[in-house]
């Protein structure tokens, strides 16, 4: 898998827009004319080769996502159906649909879409729109960073349709308590000093863009590996595109 800054000279209906919910990824069409750069490693969301996540398995790039829609890491893990048409810089004309995910962050793109290729080069227009992510029978994963029994730093992977809140249960008090989201698509417990230390396994509720909510456990607390939980995933949205 290749992956390619696509900055966007962007036109159409992200002017429109008057709020920031992410579920507008999902229902809009953006398009503009877009400028090819050489493809690079890394990213702001870590999803590093060879830890990405099995939905990678299903797309057919990776990319790097302007700050608008970028929603302040909360993008991290979107899926979107990319149309291409026009011609490269050789002259070949160039039409192709494809699906790609977001791994990165760029921060100088216009409103619009980056995008990734091993084999375009030029300015060409495109379009794109937000899809629930291909991950077939794939389940959630987890991935801790930095993180230790005062502090937790987790990473939801291969969502279906990105979490927008996540929770832990603390049994001490029978309550749930909302993790903090980072802009580099993380979770964080522990930015307020913590009595006592927080020890797996964790019950863990998440909430999708579209309103639907999951309890699932990670199993363990060890940096850099990714885990299973309980097996769950966010179920298709029919009223979402696939």
């Amino acid at each position: 898998m290749y992956a390619v800054v696509f900055c966007l000279a962007f036109f159409g209906l992200v002017q429109g827009i008057q709020h920031r919910d992410i579920l507008d990824l999902y229902k809009y069409r953006y398009h503009g004319n877009g400028i090819f750069f050489e493809a690079t490693h890394g990213g702001t969301c870590s999803y590093d080769p060879p830890s990405m996540p099995p939905v990678a398995r299903y797309i057919d790039r990776t990319i790097a996502i302007n700050p608008r829609q970028f929603y302040r890491g909360y993008a991290c893990g979107v899926c979107f159906r990319v149309n291409i048409a026009g011609k490269s810089n050789g002259g070949a004309q160039v039409d192709d649909t494809f699906t790609v995910f977001v791994k990165d962050y760029c921060p100088n793109c216009m409103p619009g879409i980056p995008l990734l290729t091993d084999d375009v080069d030029g300015r060409m227009w495109m379009e794109m729109q937000a899809i629930q992510c291909p991950v077939g029978n794939t389940t959630l994963e987890y991935k801790f960073q930095g993180s230790g029994p005062y502090y937790i730093k987790l990473q939801v992977r291969n969502a279906r349709i990105p979490p927008t809140k996540v929770e832990i249960y603390q049994p001490k008090w029978r309550q749930w308590t909302p993790l903090a989201h980072t802009t580099d698509g993380f979770w964080t417990f522990g930015t307020e000093p913590v009595e006592r230390p927080v020890k797996p396994p964790f019950r863990i509720r998440l909430t999708a863009a579209n309103g639907e909510r999951i309890v699932d456990s990670v199993p363990d607390l060890v940096n850099g590996v990714v885990m299973q939980g309980d097996g769950k995933q966010f179920e298709f949205d029919p009223n979402l595109p696939k």
